[in-house]
């Protein structure tokens, strides 16, 4: 297993983040809104600036109707 810095991993997860958002036809104000998580915090996410916890990487795979394991298929 490759050994990648914390920022490229928070930028591979936001990318994919946004690849299954895009992929359910979804908005960031509407996989915002879905999560309970501001627009802005949930744009840092996709765009790798913004760490977050377990239990909202959860809620993020909830509101998308994705199990968590696929956040993180990088």
């Amino acid at each position: 297993m490759e050994i990648i810095s914390n920022k490229e991993f928070l930028m591979a997860f936001g990318l994919n983040l946004r690849n299954i958002r895009k992929a359910k036809n979804l908005k960031q104000y509407h996989a915002a809104e879905r999560c309970g998580i501001h627009k802005n915090n949930y744009t840092n996410i996709e765009c790798g600036k913004r760490n977050i916890t377990i239990s909202k990487a959860k809620a993020i795979a909830t509101a998308l109707d994705v199990p968590l394991d696929q956040l993180f298929e990088f």
